[in-house]
C-alpha cells in the first residue's frame, strides 16, 4: 500500500491563539498504521509523524499485528514549556481511508499523545507494549478528562503511571532493530539537495548530488552526511542547495553548497565542500507559537521573522533577526538595528 497524507482543517478552541488560526488535521496512511496530527502551522512535526507512522508499520511486521493501528498526536504547539503526556487505549476509531476515499471505524490500538515535539522511541516502545498486552488494554483501559487549552477531552486510556513505567524500562532488541531502519524526510520527487532522514532517534541533515554520465547513459549520484541532530524543528530550503535548519525554537544552522556559492544559489558540480556555520541562537522567543517566516534577500542576507505573544502585557510583539550567511552573523534585532541608525 503506498503512504499517503491528507489534510481536514477543523476548528479548535485554544488559548490566545483561538483568534489567529483554526487548526489543521493531517492524516497519514501506512500499511495497517493510520497517523493524525492535529495542529495550527506547518511545523515539522507533520513530517516527522509520517516517519513514525512507517516506523510503526515496521513494526507491526516484525510482531505478526496486522489489524488497525492509530497513531493520534496532539500539537500543544503553543505551550512553551509541555512535559509529553501519553494514552493508551483499545477503541473504535474513525479514520480517513485513501485506498476507497472515504472515513472507516474500526476497533484499533490507539497510541494518543500531547506534546510541542514528537519522538519516534516512545512512540514505538508503547505501541509494542500495546500489541504484546493487548488483552491487558482491552481490559483496564478507562475514560479520563485531558485539558487542553479551553477544551476537556474526554479520551480513554490505560492507567498513565503504568505507561510510565513502560517507558522507563530498556528497549527490547527486536525494537532496537526497528529503530535502526533509515526513513527519508517525506518529500515528493525529492532527487537532489538538501534533507534529512531519521534513523536511531537522530535526524542526519545530508546533501545529495546527481549528475549525468554520457558515456554510460545513466545518472550518477553521491549522498554527503552533513551533521545529525536530536531534533529538526524546522527546515526551510532555498533553491534545494541552501537551507536554514533549526534544531529547537530559538536555533539554528545555516547550510549551503559551498563557501564560493551564494546562500539561495547552485551551482552544476561534483563539488562536495558545503559551507555548515555555526549554531546560532536567537534570543527572547518564548512565547513564539508559529513557523519562523524565513526569507533570503539575496546577497548572503536572510531575514527570520517571528511574532510572540507576551502574556503579562497580553500583547504581541513583532521581531525580524537578520543573518549574513557570508560572515556567519547573527543580527538579533533588525528593526532595532534601522532605529539606532535613524536616531543617530
Amino acid at each position: 500500500m503506498k503512504n499517503n497524507y491528507c489534510i481536514f482543517v477543523v476548528a479548535l478552541s485554544m488559548t490566545f491563539a483561538q483568534s489567529l488560526a483554526n487548526d489543521n488535521f493531517y492524516t497519514g496512511a501506512f500499511g495497517n498504521v493510520r497517523t493524525g496530527i492535529l495542529t495550527g502551522f506547518q511545523y515539522e512535526e507533520i513530517n516527522k509523524v509520517a516517519i513514525f507512522g512507517q516506523l510503526a508499520e515496521n513494526l507491526c511486521k516484525e510482531l505478526n499485528y496486522s489489524d488497525v493501528v492509530y497513531l493520534d498526536f496532539i500539537h500543544n504547539y503553543y505551550v512553551d514549556n509541555c512535559l509529553p503526556r501519553y494514552f493508551i487505549s483499545y477503541q473504535k476509531v474513525e479514520y480517513w481511508e485513501p485506498d476507497s476515499n472515504k472515513w472507516l471505524e474500526n476497533n484499533a490500538i490507539v497510541i494518543r499523545q500531547a506534546a510541542r515535539q514528537f519522538h519516534a522511541q516512545p512512540t514505538l516502545k508503547l505501541l509494542e507494549n500495546a500489541i504484546l498486552n493487548l488483552h491487558k488494554i482491552k481490559s483496564s483501559q478507562e475514560q479520563i478528562v485531558f485539558k487542553r487549552g479551553f477544551d476537556n477531552m474526554i479520551i480513554n486510556t490505560i492507567d498513565t503511571l503504568a505507561i510510565k513505567k513502560m517507558l522507563d524500562i530498556p528497549n527490547s532488541d527486536l525494537l532496537n532493530n526497528v529503530l535502526k531502519v533509515r526513513i527519508d524526510r517525506p518529500e515528493k520527487d525529492f532527487r537532489e539537495g538538501i534533507s534529512y532522514y531519521w534513523q536511531n532517534d537522530k535526524y542526519y541533515i545530508f546533501q545529495k548530488y546527481r549528475w549525468y554520465v554520457p558515456q554510460e547513459y545513466k545518472w550518477d549520484e553521491q549522498e554527503v552526511v552533513l551533521f545529525d541532530m536530536d531534533n529538526v524543528y524546522d527546515l526551510q530550503k532555498f533553491k534545494n542547495w541552501s537551507a536554514i535548519v533549526f534544531d529547537s525554537g530559538s536555533s539554528f544552522y545555516s547550510v549551503k553548497q559551498s563557501a564560493l556559492t551564494p546562500f539561495g544559489e547552485a551551482q552544476q558540480s561534483r563539488e562536495t565542500k558545503p559551507e555548515i556555520s555555526k549554531r546560532h541562537v536567537i534570543e527572547n522567543t518564548a512565547g513564539s507559537y508559529q513557523p519562523f517566516k524565513v526569507e533570503n534577500l539575496g546577497g548572503d542576507k536572510i531575514s527570520i521573522y517571528f511574532w510572540r505573544y507576551l502574556k503579562e502585557q497580553g500583547a504581541l510583539q513583532n521581531r525580524t533577526a537578520l543573518y549574513l550567511a557570508d560572515q556567519d552573523i547573527l543580527i538579533q534585532d533588525l528593526d532595532q538595528l534601522i532605529l539606532n541608525h535613524l536616531l543617530k
